[in-house]
């Protein structure tokens, strides 16, 4: 029989899931990038799930994280034209 905790199922989740970040990706305004998560995988799920389940169980987002940068990228071709 399967005994492992919801807990448990939790973290193994969020840790595979650290693990298939992708590398060598653009970083956020936090400027940190996923190999940063991927070097301790377990350490970043101890320190990202609480965070995360707080924010799920209060229904409230942090007010960074409601701000966002939009850069345009031109398209091909002369960008006097865009």
């Amino acid at each position: 029989p399967d005994i492992t905790t919801a807990s448990e199922k939790r973290d193994i989740k969020s840790i595979k899931a650290i693990k298939s970040l992708e590398n060598n990706k653009s970083r956020g305004q936090d400027a940190l990038r996923a190999e940063l998560f991927k070097m301790n995988p377990e350490f970043a799920a101890d320190t990202l799930v609480p965070l995360l389940v707080n924010i799920w169980e209060k229904a409230e987002l942090l007010k960074d994280w409601t701000l966002g940068t939009i850069v345009g990228i031109p398209k091909k071709g002369n960008l006097a034209d865009q």
